[in-house]
């Protein structure tokens, strides 16, 4: 059986963690449900959880400049996840730096994200 690259399009010092008593806040983001379930797929693609995908996606300084998405329509989908206390902050302070809702970033990060995967799909 031949063995399966998985590609990490975000290097993470966070990428090994591990349940510790180290104090977490959890992040809960209204996605549209065609985004959640694109964004659930590529996290199966890539071999990692959703989770793990989006702590990789905040932490990427690319993606300071990401497009405002569509106005936000239903149904959506929830999805939450427990992120470090201190990488919650440096999300904060980018966010606040860039006078940006978290929400509405995420939104369009994941929109932009899987917009440059599937871009990078069809190169040949």
């Amino acid at each position: 059986m031949k063995s399966q690259t998985i590609f990490n399009p975000f290097p993470s010092p966070y990428s090994d963690m591990t349940t510790t008593a180290e104090e977490t806040v959890r992040f809960t983001v209204d996605l549209p449900l065609s985004q959640h379930q694109q964004f659930s797929a590529l996290a199966e693609r890539q071999g990692i959880s959703k989770a793990e995908l989006f702590r990789l996606m905040i932490e990427n300084p690319q993606l300071g400049s990401i497009a405002q998405p569509a106005p936000l329509r239903r149904p959506t989908k929830r999805f939450t996840v427990d992120l470090p206390l201190s990488l919650h902050e440096e999300f904060s302070i980018q966010m606040i730096r860039q006078h940006q809702k978290k929400a509405v970033w995420v939104r369009g990060a994941i929109a932009q994200l899987l917009k440059d995967m599937k871009d990078d799909a069809v190169m040949p």
